[in-house]
C-alpha cells in the first residue's frame, strides 16, 4: 500500500510558507483509504471545525473594532492630520479583519476537502461574504429604516445553537467561573482604590507634619507643596471612588466579608 511518506519525500521545498504538509485535507478524498489516512482525516476534520469557530469568533471581534473605529473617525477626526492618523488605524484594522476572514475560509475549504457535506457547511459554516461583515452601531441612535437592514449571518451562527445538555452545562459552568473571576477583579481594584486613598491621606499628613517641624523656610515650602499634591490626589481619588459607587467596610468587618456582602 502506498504511503504518504513518498509524497513528502518527493516534494521540492521552495518557500516554507508555501510548502505542502500533505495533511489529509491536502490529498483528495478518494486517496485517503489508499494512503491510510482515514482515521487522521476524522481528527483533522474536528480540528478544522475548531479552527473555523475560533476564526469566526475573531471575525466578530474585529468587525466590532472596525465599526467603532469608523464611528470615532466620523465623530472626532477633524483636520488633515487626525484624518490621516485615524485612516491608518482603520486600514490596519481592516487588514486584520481580512486575515481573520481568510483563516475562516481556509478552514472551510479544508472541511470541504475532508468530505463535509454542502448542506452541513451551509447551515453551520456558510461562505463568508463582504456583506456579512456588518453590524448595527449600538452606540448610535437608531435611524429610520434601520429595522429593515439585517445583520450578517456571523451574529446568528455559532456552537451554542447545537449544544447538547452536557455541553451546555459545561458552558454554563465556564461562564459562571468567568463571572466570578471578573467580580474578583472588581473587588481587587476596589481595594486598591481604598489603599490609594489611604496612602495619599497618610502622605499628605506626613508632609504637613514635616512642614510644621521644619525651621527652614525653603524646606517648609517644599513640604507644603508635597502636602498640597498628595491632598489633591486624595480628593480626586475620593471623587472618582464615589462616582464608581465604591464602598468602605464597616468597623470590625474584613475586606473579604465586605466583598461577599456586596
Amino acid at each position: 500500500m502506498p504511503s504518504a511518506t513518498n509524497l513528502v519525500t518527493e516534494v521540492r521545498i521552495r518557500d516554507p510558507e508555501h510548502e505542502t504538509l500533505y495533511l489529509p485535507s491536502d490529498i483528495t478524498l478518494d486517496k485517503h483509504a489508499e494512503y491510510g489516512l482515514s482515521c487522521l482525516a476524522v481528527e483533522e476534520l474536528q480540528l478544522r471545525e475548531g479552527e473555523a469557530y475560533d476564526a469566526l469568533d475573531s471575525v466578530r471581534h474585529v468587525v466590532k473594532y472596525v465599526m467603532c473605529l469608523h464611528a470615532d473617525k466620523r465623530k472626532h477626526a477633524k483636520g488633515q492630520m487626525m484624518n490621516l492618523h485615524t485612516g491608518d488605524l482603520v486600514r490596519d484594522a481592516e487588514n486584520k479583519q481580512a486575515k481573520c476572514v481568510a483563516k475562516y475560509q481556509h478552514a472551510r475549504l479544508a472541511m470541504i476537502g475532508l468530505g463535509r457535506s454542502a448542506e452541513y457547511l451551509q447551515e453551520t459554516f456558510p461562505e463568508m461574504k463582504p456583506q456579512d461583515l456588518w453590524m448595527k452601531d449600538v452606540s448610535d441612535k437608531h435611524k429610520v429604516g434601520d429595522g429593515m437592514i439585517t445583520e450578517g449571518w456571523i451574529w446568528q451562527v455559532g456552537a451554542m445553537g447545537n449544544m447538547s445538555e452536557e455541553e451546555w452545562d459545561a458552558f454554563s459552568e465556564e461562564t459562571h467561573t468567568d463571572l466570578e473571576r471578573w467580580i474578583e477583579e472588581v473587588e481587587i481594584l476596589e481595594e486598591e482604590f481604598r489603599r490609594l486613598m489611604q496612602g495619599c491621606d497618610t502622605m499628605s499628613q506626613t508632609w504637613m507634619s514635616l512642614a510644621a517641624m521644619s525651621a527652614k523656610k525653603g524646606y517648609a515650602a517644599y513640604a507644603r507643596q508635597k502636602f498640597d499634591m498628595f491632598n489633591r490626589m486624595a480628593e480626586d481619588a475620593q471623587r472618582s471612588f464615589q462616582r464608581a459607587k465604591g464602598t468602605w467596610p464597616s468597623e470590625n468587618v474584613t475586606v473579604a466579608e465586605h466583598a461577599h456582602a456586596h
